[in-house]
């Protein structure tokens, strides 16, 4: 049976050749990029859904960006974070410096076409805010 754990589904009832089916082994994590393990379960109005790996720096940086009021969860991440050997602050860091670039490169793409996306202003300035914080530890 394929190793993928879809969202609120399961397991993924497909026989494949090796750890994967052919849909998942081509299903990447969406913070690294490697292989996808799970689907992120966590719901608001409907269920999230990203693929992600079994890395625990990737299921934090996903969680601070898409869903930052999940406080408690976060900090068990970031706990399993330090207890696995590595910096929390460290990987928030990253988190925030990657998304402040990638909403100057939506933001100045949209203000090339003529659209107003003046709000991305408010998230960049919230992640700069975020990040000073960070740093100043």
């Amino acid at each position: 049976m394929c190793k993928f754990n879809r969202a609120w589904i399961g397991i993924c009832k497909e026989e494949p050749d090796k750890d994967y089916c052919e849909v998942h082994a081509k299903t990447k994590c969406s913070v690294c990029g490697g292989q996808a393990e799970f689907e992120c379960y966590e719901t608001a109005q409907f269920v999230c859904g990203t693929p992600l790996c079994s890395d625990v720096r990737c299921k934090l940086s996903h969680y601070i960006t898409h869903h930052p009021y999940a406080d408690m969860f976060i900090k068990c991440i970031e706990e399993e974070v330090e207890r696995q050997g590595y910096s929390a602050v460290e990987v928030k860091k990253e988190t925030y410096r990657k998304r402040i670039a990638n909403l100057k490169e939506i933001k100045n793409d949209a203000v090339g076409k003529g659209w107003d996306y003046s709000m991305i202003d408010d998230f960049i300035k919230e992640s700069e805010v975020k990040l000073r914080g960070l740093e100043e530890d």
